[in-house]
């Protein structure tokens, strides 16, 4: 069996904030042992050996929410907009990307600001790009966007068959215009669905790739719509077995599928490389644009919209309480407070302590979401799966300013308030909405917009007071999700019996200034033993 020793200055155990020096010997798929250089000589005989100097060494990285086989199909068709892109950048982009890969059964562009480039409409799409290319631009909130005609067809658009949920504009002519939320998600899942075993490869390789290069061993697939057909079932099981996922996956399923189908889905992903985590039901919607977030006051650019909720509460809480007494936890997506908060009151129906409940997002929490936290976590786990990355919304326009007003948005994806109030928070990516680079992770979780030039918030950071340390930051892509996965004993610290899943950083994290995070690189990835990625 083989070993290697890794000798650095900077080692971050996660099993506190702070770090150590000396070895980590890894033997296999484990970790063989973690303490002082002299405790290692032991190992020395027939292992290699790394000094990394004053590299950190840090458990693998765990992405605690994202859409993995929707992103990884997207990267082979689409453009990811920043949101400082112009209108004319985007279908500049767009036409080079269509001329590059043609014959694609439809083509993205992802993650454009409306306030920067306005709306990007079926009207326009048609424009731009003719009624007989499958078009499709979803602005920043990833809720939302424009279809063209050829689109909706293939989507299966039917103005009598709109679900409860959606957001649908129209044009002046009565022709549908934008499209968000249950209708926008089931669409979408409508047209990435569609793929051969060679694209299934593909897009789990591709999006693996830059996960790993990203220091991530460890994901959790939040399906859009629910739905075991979405995971391409069959193309995962073969390569969970095999042991040749580029990562950990772990697997939400839908709330919605009922008992029966929970225990299936339960026992029958139970693999080292792919297993059931819980159940995934959304709550709301998002703030910015559709207004479909659901608040405790109401919105600053509508006084008496308050958003509701997208499902049926009273059927909600019932399928809550029979999960978690059957020992199956919930994820429930909610961005507003109104939705935190009724959530977490669901997550109080059973006694039972064993499954973690998580809130995916948590964007926005008031004073009784708080108290709420505070109680629920005196016998309880209580996950808040936020996205640091996602602050760049604010990173060009005040986006968030305009639909909640100033105060609530200096309070948004409030870290700090959700840790001190009982929460164990856990960073993601949320991706294709972002994309886990660490650097990016690093610079919003603790700089918060400060060290954005082009920013607003520029100098002052948005919400600073919501601020975490960079060990902060690692426990929370660490120790924290590995916890709410139900893994803590095999993942996310750097222990031996723990399986050898490592970060190694390009230098020391803990000693960069504030305004060097942007330079933060991972210098290897190991994941079960293996080195899977190196700079």
């Amino acid at each position: 069996m083989s070993r290697k020793v890794y000798y650095s200055t900077s080692i971050f155990t996660a099993d506190s904030l702070n770090t150590i020096s000396g070895a980590v010997v890894v033997e296999g798929e484990n970790i063989l042992y973690v303490g002082d250089k002299a405790g290692a000589e032991k190992y020395l005989e027939g292992a290699e050996v790394e000094d990394l100097g004053d590299k950190t060494i840090a458990p693998g990285l765990i992405d605690s929410h994202t859409h993995f086989f929707l992103t990884g199909r997207m990267l082979t068709f689409s453009i990811f907009a920043d949101p400082s892109y112009t209108e004319e950048r985007i279908v500049k982009e767009m036409k080079e990307l269509i001329k590059e890969r043609p014959g694609k059964p439809f083509y993205f562009v992802w993650g454009y600001d409306p306030g920067t480039a306005g709306k990007i409409t079926t009207k326009k799409l048609d424009e731009y790009f003719g009624k007989d290319t499958a078009t499709v631009a979803i602005d920043l909130t990833g809720h939302a966007g424009g279809f063209s005609s050829k689109a909706l067809e293939l989507a299966g658009w039917d103005p009598n068959d709109i679900p409860e949920g959606s957001v649908v504009e129209y044009e002046d002519d009565g022709s549908v215009s934008y499209i968000g939320e249950t209708l926008f998600l089931k669409f979408l899942a409508v047209l990435v669905n569609e793929a051969t075993d060679e694209e299934i490869d593909m897009a789990i390789d591709e999006l693996g790739a830059h996960m790993n290069k990203n220091g991530y061993t460890s994901t959790i697939e939040v399906l859009p719509l629910g739905g075991i057909e979405l995971w391409n079932e069959r193309k995962y099981r073969e390569r969970a077995k095999e042991k040749s996922l580029p990562l950990r996956i772990a697997i939400n399923t839908a709330l919605e599928d009922g008992p029966s189908q929970w225990l299936k889905f339960r026992d029958d992903w139970q693999w080292d490389f792919a297993f059931h985590v819980g159940l995934k039901v959304f709550v709301d919607g998002v703030p910015q644009g559709s207004e479909s977030a659901w608040l405790e006051e109401p919105y600053a650019s509508r006084s008496d919209w308050y958003g509701e909720p997208c499902i049926d509460m009273d059927y909600l809480r019932k399928m809550v309480k029979e999960a978690n007494d059957m020992g199956i936890g919930v994820r429930a997506h909610c961005t507003g407070d109104r939705s935190f908060n009724e959530m977490v009151r669901a997550f109080m129906q059973s006694d039972n302590t064993y499954p973690v409940n998580c809130i995916e997002h948590g964007m926005m929490i008031s004073e009784k979401s708080k108290d709420l936290i505070q109680e629920y976590t005196k016998t309880k786990t209580l996950g808040v799966n936020s996205q640091p990355e996602l602050l760049g919304i604010d990173s060009v326009s005040k986006i968030s300013e305009m639909f909640l007003g100033k105060e609530r948005a200096e309070k948004i994806w409030p870290h700090k308030s959700l840790q001190e109030s009982g929460a164990t928070v856990c960073f993601s990516s949320d991706c294709p909405n972002a994309f886990g680079d660490i650097s990016t992770v690093f610079r919003y979780s603790v700089n918060r917009l400060a060290d954005e030039p082009q920013s607003p918030y520029a100098n002052v950071g948005l919400g600073m007071q919501e601020s975490f340390s960079p060990a902060e930051t690692l426990i929370a892509l660490t120790a924290n999700p590995a916890k709410t996965m139900g893994k803590e004993n095999i993942l996310g610290k750097l222990k031996p019996g723990f399986k050898a899943d490592i970060a190694i950083f390009d230098q020391n994290i803990f000693e960069l200034d504030k305004d060097a995070y942007d330079q933060i690189e991972v210098y290897k990835t190991v994941l079960n033993g293996k080195e899977v990625y190196e700079k």
